[in-house]
């Protein structure tokens, strides 16, 4: 049971990212590269 919360807290930062990368993707473009 906790692999699975350790899991789920790990696709919400990686689905996060991939938002605030894709609107700030532009502006920093250094975590992008």
């Amino acid at each position: 049971m906790r692999l699975n919360s350790a899991a789920a807290p790990a696709t919400v930062f990686d689905d996060k990212p991939l938002l605030n990368h894709s609107n700030q993707g532009e502006g920093k473009g250094e975590d992008d590269s």
